[in-house]
């Protein structure tokens, strides 16, 4: 009875191990990158007369819909409104070359405070 009892606390011990892990991978947070589409709010002048600007953001996020609402979030914080984001993706740390606009810092820079970066604004009218 004793061998048995024992047994069934490991199996118990192993299952919530399990149930942790896949909680602990569900929440694990990464860095993100997308291709934004931006629309300056009115009175917001930053890019002087034109109608709005591409943009490539990182942001720290668990999952695509993350990353897509803490951007939206930030980027209406800065006064901007996220029109589209495309090509969103994880960051590949271990191909960083393939980005451009010194991305691969401003990933390094999320990945330590947890924020919003974003590279060069390419304007449109």
């Amino acid at each position: 009875m004793g061998k048995l009892k024992g047994q069934k606390i490991m199996e118990r011990m192993l299952e919530k191990l399990t149930t942790m892990y896949i909680m602990n991978i569900k929440n694990k947070c990464s860095v993100w990158i997308g291709l934004a589409t931006v629309i300056p709010f009115e009175g917001n002048n930053d890019l002087g007369n034109a109608k709005g600007a591409a943009v490539n953001v990182l942001h720290w996020a668990k999952n695509e819909n993350d990353f897509r609402e803490k951007v939206a979030l930030q980027l209406s914080e800065y006064e901007y409104s996220l029109e589209e984001i495309e090509d969103v993706e994880l960051f590949d740390f271990s191909n960083s070359e393939k980005y451009n606009d010194d991305l691969d810092e401003k990933a390094v820079i999320v990945k330590k405070m947890k924020s919003l970066q974003w590279g060069i604004f390419y304007t449109f009218d």
